[in-house]
């Protein structure tokens, strides 16, 4: 049965090449036509998006307005009806459409918000019901079309999304309503919203949405979900040549397979074999030509959306299994040739298994477009927040610029957080076409991504996916070692039409003080003579990957005979709570700090150093003395060295204490900082011990 109701979609799919009309059926059968995508004849309409984002972000000039986070409860308008009640309009537009995403997440909500949809004019909503009954309660369609993420994070946590297409003829607004809304920062419930809709030109006729239609729909509806759920590929009625990829790469070694002849490249699978996996999923490039045009520069981890540790996913695009077997079933047409290479980047061999790679004949066409596919990383990036909490080194991280004409159809993040808190308070920009405002403007980078509330747990959907959040944030820098996250969006309906340009920028928002690495990933077709108008990093793809918090902060007196407070590794404290700290968050005598705050008479912190001296040093300790700052221990291997001093009334200020024949051990010391005496408001900042 589950054969003869996929090859009805298979078949059924080759048919609808779109004329001018767009119906929900059209719709919904596009969802499912992996080669349509491919084609830009196809793409008759322009993708917009309405959020939340807060206002002040409109005045670029001031960086405090541009990353403004106050993403809530922002609306186009709000509208006073006739019985008293208020609407506030959240989309709107007079044009022919489909709305193809609907993401939103509350706080402070009581299940009372109603989402109304005016079609074509109407003053009567044709959808009403409570929100997120509506997105992901199953109201208009079943799971995975309506879905909330994760079903591991509570239910208050969750992103709730809707991927049902809603077609309108002349136009269509949204409003929502509930008890407690207000709008921007006072209102006592958050509304956070993400709307993107398709714009069609003027020629395209569209059904509107209507109960009727959704109903007759049903059945597709019922295919495309299990379709979308079982990650339906379509292959078994495609006939493929496969080419084998196997091999053995010594470093700077490279395996490289041709195919001659005009077709696409349906599907790569291959796994990677080495002593040190995460580095070669890092390491061993993926690179791509097609009729002498290198469009994919890819690490293989990044490229199939596991970044450098193996976890389980299944998008629309790509696979990984628990046994690290690597999939993607992008189709890549070329009209002549197509060269794919591995290229071994790193220092140790690395084996290519069960590697291969499927051809299938292609119609190649004026509006065919090359797949392509662009990466680089943030290394060792600053993320820095003030004393109230608003980063200082906020900053748009351009994931890729493209020059041409195409479709963005993805991208996805894989970064390693040394911070215990949030890193991706950051909105999404997207400039289409030269915009000077982007036409696309997020509120959160989570929110992107269809989550919500920087949650770690794991979530999988053909769309959008997080199979790895542990590095989102935790309680305690010392207590989460392992802090790898990677975040994926495949774009099917929502894909971005470009005809000159596309700029897609994510803003670094932290709420630490720290650094980490950030790696993103961009796919996209574009015709021939489209151009990447971003650098190969290769030095990214051979930088070291990391593992843990000592890859950025090596707990170690350095060559200039200075221990960093702030890279000293945290074996165990009794009480309060470590971070690093730029202090103080203004002024001429700034520096990034060890900040241990929350913490009463009896609490200690106890780390570890690495030394390449010994025998007897005279030493100084740099720290900031405050009234806040308790007494305090410094114990070095057991043994007392020097007792730190705030004070009553003492204004905040950089102290140095002195201290002369202290004792370092050659190889491993263990450095304590227990508090003698304080006030119950304490916090302690070091900055460095300097060994003489």
């Amino acid at each position: 049965m589950k054969k003869k109701l996929l090859f009805f979609m298979c078949l059924f799919c080759t048919q609808i090449h779109f004329g001018q009309n767009v119906t929900m059926t059209t719709l919904l059968n596009e969802m499912l036509d992996r080669q349509i995508i491919t084609d830009l004849g196809y793409q008759n309409y322009r993708c917009r998006k309405f959020t939340s984002f807060d206002r002040a972000s409109l005045n670029r000039e001031d960086p405090n307005m541009w990353f403004a986070n106050g993403d809530a409860s922002q609306f186009l308008r709000v509208e006073q009806l006739n019985n008293g009640n208020k609407e506030y309009v959240i989309f709107e537009t007079d044009k022919p459409g489909a709305v193809v995403n609907f993401w939103a997440t509350f706080a402070g909500y009581n299940n009372d918000g109603i989402l109304r949809f005016y079609f074509d004019g109407e003053d009567t909503p044709r959808i009403e019901g409570e929100a997120k009954s509506i997105l992901s309660g199953g109201a208009l369609v079943g799971y995975p079309l309506s879905f909330s993420v994760s079903e591991l994070t509570p239910q208050d946590r969750r992103g709730h999304n809707l991927f049902l297409p809603i077609p309108y003829a002349k136009g269509l607004k949204i409003t929502y309503s509930s008890p407690t809304i207000q709008v921007g920062r006072e209102s006592k419930e958050r509304f956070y919203y993400q709307i993107t809709c398709r714009e069609y030109t003027a020629n395209v006729i569209v059904e509107s949405y209507s109960d009727k239609v959704l109903e007759q729909n049903r059945a597709l509806l019922n295919k495309v979900c299990d379709a979308l759920y079982q990650r339906y590929r379509g292959l078994e009625y495609t006939t493929l040549t496969d080419k084998s990829l196997n091999a053995s790469l010594q470093p700077d070694q490279e395996k490289t397979i041709k195919q001659i002849g005009g077709g696409a490249i349906r599907k790569i699978s291959l796994k990677l074999d080495a002593k040190d996996l995460p580095q070669a999923l890092r390491s061993t490039l993926l690179k791509i030509s097609f009729d002498g045009n290198n469009t994919v520069w890819v690490p293989v981890g990044d490229f199939f959306g596991t970044g450098y540790q193996v976890r389980r996913s299944a998008s629309w695009y790509s696979e990984v299994t628990t046994d690290g077997q690597l999939t993607c079933y992008w189709i890549m047409p070329y009209r002549q040739e197509c060269e794919i290479s591995l290229v071994n980047m790193g220092t140790q061999k690395v084996d290519v298994r069960d590697a291969s790679v499927s051809f299938s004949s292609y119609e190649w066409n004026n509006n065919t477009m090359y797949f392509g596919a662009y990466w680089h990383q943030e290394t060792h990036i600053l993320a820095e927040k003030n004393g109230r909490g608003i980063p200082v080194h906020a900053k748009d991280i351009n994931f890729v610029t493209l020059k041409g004409t195409g479709i963005w159809v993805g991208d996805g993040i894989t970064l390693f957080n040394t911070g215990e808190r949030w890193w991706g308070e950051g909105d999404e920009k997207i400039y289409i076409d030269g915009e000077d405002f982007p036409s696309h403007f997020g509120t959160g980078t989570e929110d992107y991504y269809g989550y919500a509330w920087c949650r770690p747990e794991p979530f999988d959907h053909a769309f959008i996916q997080q199979p790895d959040g542990r590095g989102n944030f935790s309680k305690d820098r010392e207590l989460n070692p392992i802090n790898h996250t990677v975040n994926s969006r495949y774009r099917v309906l929502d894909a971005i039409p470009f005809r000159k340009s596309l700029k897609f920028d994510m803003e670094l928002w932290h709420w630490s003080t720290c650094r980490m690495n950030y790696a993103p990933i961009a796919y996209f077709y574009m015709k021939p003579g489209g151009k990447i108008m971003n650098q190969h990093d290769e030095l990214g793809i051979k930088e070291k990957v990391a593992l843990g918090r000592k890859d950025f902060y090596p707990s170690e007196i350095n060559s200039e005979g200075v221990l960093v407070a702030v890279d000293l590794d945290i074996v165990s404290k009794t009480a309060g709570k470590l971070d690093n700290e730029m202090f103080p968050s203004k002024g001429a005598f700034r520096d990034f700090m060890l900040k241990w705050s929350d913490m009463t008479t009896g609490d200690s912190f106890v780390t570890t150093f690495n030394s390449h001296i010994k025998d007897k040093h005279d030493i100084e300790i740099n720290f900031l003395a405050c009234a806040a700052m308790p007494e305090m221990s410094v114990i070095l291997n057991g043994e007392e060295i020097a007792v730190l001093k705030g004070g009553k009334n003492v204004k905040m200020h950089k102290e140095k204490l002195k201290v002369s024949g202290v004792k370092v051990q050659n190889g491993k010391n263990i450095l304590e900082f227990k508090v003698n005496a304080c006030s119950g408001i304490d916090e302690f900042l070091l900055k460095d011990i300097i060994f003489y």
